[in-house]
């Protein structure tokens, strides 16, 4: 089914108008609040919604034309409300002239263009949530613009028999924002971008709502209640159950919440974080948004706890593991810290981290209390699958493992590569790892070293994406984490 775009108008704000009831839908969507509409609940057969407007409970019914309404043969008393685009019924005859019309038309100024799109999907109604859906997208939309997505399954659907007139399968998304990576649209690419398009409060307002609530149904942090509220005029939500009443907005539940940053600045720091090979500083940070350092640190450190990855598979097929040292150089030691180097080893001066990398993958690291068998042989169990292949040096706590795995262990004093037998993968790992500690962090305590391996994870894991596809991939990774400021500085 081809793509529909409405014909072009002169509305402030709008380029097309849309060209089926489902586009009026769409936009009562956004209207709603402007006209003092809250939904109530929405139905497949006449009336399509119940909503309370001015205190009283009424009946909606949508329609393209007001004419409509008598055409598909929808009783005199079905409705209180008619929504339609265009109002061609003024002369309607007198058994219908209770019902009152909303010319949508009047009010559409300072909203995206609109536009309606077809798609093919498969028999099973859930290939429409999943990313197997060819979806005809115009290809005029740009940033901003809001994308009305409907599956049509017979010729009665495709030719306008409406989505909520009809009983049949059809599937209805409203309020996709151009933009949001999950769907095939032109979102921002670069910084520059990033910055234009989340510069809007209601895009980063409609963006952290699709993060948070991926289904469209809001519900209370506190109670749970899925009867919410739309406190349009601050960008916020409230319980409507007796026993809650709660305010919120859509930080709670995230990195973000109690934060005094507008969405804007916290989307920018992410993307600068997630896209910058040897990370950003907290003074480079605060510079270019404005704040104070204490407060980009935090941020900062919000940001990786949402790197963090949050379900990690056991790697098979070709690993590497290593371990490191992450501390000052031995020359700048006092000499009581010198003395607690044991055979070259800097035992209880330095932090010791593990890394694990599958070849051609992703990557692991955990700060461990030391280099000994106990410390490090467990992680080489939990993260790889037996029976996998494991190039390791000569160290004592990798000797002794064929029993678990295809162990190869090369002698870095003769060689540092004998064939396919190295360690070089791991080894590129701590060289950007450390890249990113000595050129932009400097000196990071030992509290929060695991914070900063894992940002450098999931850098490298996601080394092969774009900077969009980066910024895509750890968002979702805000919601259900907190770091408080109290929990960051170690206070309780």
């Amino acid at each position: 089914m081809s793509a529909i775009t409405g014909r072009q108008i002169k509305v402030p704000g709008m380029d097309y108008a849309p060209t089926n009831e489902q586009g009026v839908v769409l936009l009562f969507g956004r209207l709603a609040p402007t006209l003092g509409f809250c939904v109530e609940h929405v139905q497949t057969h006449c009336p399509d919604c119940t909503a309370r407007h001015r205190g009283k409970l009424c009946r909606i019914e949508f329609e393209y034309s007001a004419s409509h309404y008598s055409y598909h043969r929808h009783p005199p008393d079905g409705a209180d409300v008619i929504v339609c685009w265009e109002n061609d019924w003024e002369s309607r005859p007198r058994k219908y002239s209770h019902l009152e019309i909303i010319d949508l038309k009047k009010y559409a100024g300072a909203l995206p263009r609109v536009f309606s799109s077809g798609c093919s999907v498969k028999a099973n109604e859930r290939d429409l949530e999943s990313r197997y859906v060819e979806w005809n997208v115009p290809r005029n939309t740009q940033v901003g613009d809001l994308i009305l997505i409907y599956r049509a399954m017979d010729k009665h659907a495709i030719h306008g028999n409406y989505i909520l007139d009809s009983s049949g399968p059809c599937r209805y998304n409203s309020g996709m924002i151009a933009g949001n990576p999950n769907l095939p649209s032109k979102g921002p690419k670069t910084l520059m971008e990033a910055v234009r398009y989340f510069a809007d409060a209601d895009v980063c307002h409609a963006y952290m709502a699709s993060l948070k609530w991926p289904d469209g149904i809001v519900k209370c942090p506190e109670c749970g209640s899925a009867d919410i509220g739309n406190i349009a005029s601050r960008r916020m939500y409230q319980c409507k159950a007796k026993a809650c009443r709660k305010q919120f907005s859509v930080k709670v539940g995230t990195i973000f919440e109690d934060s005094p940053l507008p969405l804007d600045k916290w989307f920018v720091a992410v993307w600068s974080i997630t896209n910058a090979k040897n990370g950003i500083s907290s003074c480079e940070l605060a510079r270019a948004l404005g704040i104070t350092q204490k407060s980009a640190w935090h941020l900062l450190h919000r940001v990786r706890t949402a790197m963090k990855t949050g379900t990690f598979e056991k790697f098979t097929g070709t690993c590497e593991a290593d371990e490191t040292y992450v501390g000052g150089k031995v020359e700048n030691f006092s000499l009581a810290k010198r003395k607690k180097f044991r055979d070259g080893y800097p035992v209880g001066v330095k932090s010791v981290v593990q890394g694990i990398v599958h070849r051609g993958g992703r990557a692991f690291a955990k700060v461990v209390p030391d280099a000994t068998t106990g410390s490090l042989r467990p992680n080489l169990l939990d993260a790889i699958e037996r029976g996998s292949t494991l190039y390791t040096d000569m160290a004592t706590p990798y000797q002794h493992m064929e029993t678990e795995f295809y162990h190869w262990m090369i002698d870095h004093g003769q060689a540092y590569v004998d064939g396919v037998i190295h360690t070089n993968s791991v080894e590129n790992f701590w060289s950007l790892f450390k890249r990113m500690l000595n050129g932009t962090y400097i000196h990071v305590d030992a509290a929060h070293l695991q914070r900063y391996l894992d940002e450098q994870v999931f850098r490298f894991d996601e080394r092969k994406k774009n900077d969009a596809g980066r910024f895509a991939t750890v968002m979702p990774g805000i919601v259900g984490r907190r770091l408080t400021w109290k929990a960051l500085v170690g206070k309780s």
